[in-house]
């Protein structure tokens, strides 16, 4: 089995989303800066009061106090920073770990600077001095508070440790960060995704394989094996098959340029597939590939290769599918039926995450040689079940 690839660009994967960055990044454009501006004017109030007008209360209760405060501030600076990511050239929705941190140190030496500055200010209130003691203490609470937000802000999507009803929730939960937008451009370098399960048991064999779609070569791969606990639900394989795919990218020594898996990405019943899941971890433009639809209606398709028609799902309003969808429906477009080989089965084409619908059937299409698969995900088909039949357990 490879050896996890230390130098691997996937070594230190970070969710770029967790419940509350989702919900911080609702209010923050305007209610998170409005909360750092208060808490900061607050603790600028405070030490605008007059020592002879304070009770310090018990030794070192001031110290306490200094600690709490910038530990608060720091914490609110921390999320307001996160959720407003563009003030640092950080796309928020593709914040990566090396980002998170920037942003921690970037909080810690702002909050420590504001508390410096603080001190500076009681050198002009009467009976207030200038306390080394009180910067030290003021660091230590904007340490603690910006490490605090950057475990939580970092913290894996449960690290796919759920029951159905959790799994169901957070894919409802991060839709909302996909991005359906993207061309495929000058995209060469394009990884596979496949997996195969153990006859009659629970092990996994999730493969990689990264090739250059100009001439079909193999640049990189890497493979990872495992027993999988989540079973087999229609609409949540990410949580079944996901860590072990994560765990195979972490072993890879070539970042690609776009992922194609064999699952669905927007073209699910929640419009969070497989593609899109692990695209919005990985952070690298992901392409659904599917051999079989698994929701959505498509018209004729011609037997030509190259040939596409769109798949799409009637929504109600609030664009939930629905059977019978209260008040006037809508078809929504959810992917492309697809045609990679002449007189052959289409394949169900959807974007995961960082590409078009567009950009998405011209990624499979580019990919595409003499068979019906892309030939990434059929060399990633073939490694898996090479690995499969070889274990011996």
């Amino acid at each position: 089995m490879n050896q996890i690839n230390s130098n691997s660009p996937f070594s230190n994967i970070v969710p770029k989303t967790t419940f509350l960055n989702s919900l911080f990044k609702k209010l923050a454009n305007k209610y998170l800066w409005i909360a750092v501006l208060i808490y900061a004017s607050l603790i600028f109030v405070g030490s605008s009061i007059p020592g002879t007008d304070i009770d310090t209360g018990p030794p070192g209760f001031d110290k306490i106090l200094h600690l709490f405060e910038y530990f608060i501030l720091s914490t609110l600076l921390y999320f307001a920073l996160v959720s407003n990511s563009e003030i640092l050239d950080l796309k928020n929705v593709n914040l990566k770990s090396a980002d998170y941190k920037k942003i921690f140190y970037i909080t810690f030496i702002l909050s420590s600077l504001y508390g410096v500055s603080d001190e500076i200010h009681q050198l002009f209130v009467p009976n207030r001095y200038f306390e080394l003691l009180d910067i030290f203490t003021d660091s230590v609470g904007s340490l603690l508070g910006s490490f605090l937000a950057f475990k939580i802000s970092t913290r894996k999507l449960s690290s796919f440790n759920v029951d159905y009803k959790e799994a169901v929730l957070l894919q409802e939960r991060l839709r909302d960060d996909l991005i359906i937008e993207g061309e495929s451009g000058d995209i060469h370098i394009v990884a596979g995704v496949d997996v195969s399960f153990e006859k009659g048991g629970d092990r996994i064999f999730a493969a990689v394989v990264v090739m250059d779609i100009n001439t079909f070569e193999v640049v990189d791969y890497a493979h990872h094996s495992m027993i999988t606990s989540f079973p087999y639900i229609p609409g949540l394989l990410s949580f079944r098959e996901g860590p072990a795919i994560i765990e195979a990218f972490k072993k890879l020594k070539t970042t690609p340029q776009a992922i194609i898996f064999d699952g669905q990405g927007i073209a699910h019943q929640r419009r969070f597939g497989l593609a899109s899941h692990l695209g919005l971890i990985l952070s690298i433009p992901s392409v659904g590939c599917a051999k079989t639809r698994l929701v959505g209606e498509f018209g004729d398709l011609l037997q030509e290769k190259g040939s596409t028609t769109p798949l799409t799902l009637n929504s109600g309003p609030s664009g939930v599918p629905s059977d019978e969808p209260s008040g006037e429906p809508s078809d929504e477009l959810i992917g492309y039926v697809v045609r990679t080989k002449k007189r052959v089965k289409p394949l169900f084409v959807s974007p995961g995450n960082m590409i078009s619908h567009k950009g998405a059937v011209d990624i499979v299409l580019s990919s595409t040689g003499k068979y019906r698969l892309p030939e990434p995900i059929r060399a990633a088909h073939n490694l898996a079940n090479k690995l499969r039949v070889e274990y011996k357990g």
